[in-house]
């Protein structure tokens, strides 16, 4: 079987994730808090802090993040174009080159549409 792309937003992934990890440095603001620098993304306290935050931390009174609480900014992120408004802009990316790109259909295979 193949597929065929009808649409699709890209976005600028370094903003997805600042949206991802604001929401998890929220959530567990208690931990980063003890952090010497509570925002430096590659400690160990502030990878402590964002597994205990996600999983959940009784020493900081901490609950488990949701799912929701997690994939709602990553969703919001793709919804929203202005970065004002807590979206993340289109990008265009490049265009692709390459053996890849142009893939062999083998067989009778039908074409599914998949909507993304």
């Amino acid at each position: 079987c193949s597929w065929r792309l009808l649409s699709a937003r890209y976005k600028n992934a370094s903003c997805i994730d600042r949206l991802v990890d604001r929401a998890v440095e929220l959530h567990g603001a208690a931990c980063f808090a003890t952090c010497a620098l509570p925002l430096n993304t590659t400690s160990d306290c502030y990878l402590d802090c964002y597994r205990n935050t996600l999983l959940g931390d009784a020493g900081y009174n901490i609950s488990a993040m949701k799912d929701e609480q997690v994939y709602g900014p990553w969703l919001h992120g793709f919804a929203e174009d202005d970065p004002r408004e807590g979206g993340c802009p289109l990008v265009q990316p490049e265009p692709c080159e390459g053996s890849q790109c142009q893939p062999e259909m083998h067989g009778s295979a039908e074409l599914a549409d998949i909507v993304v």
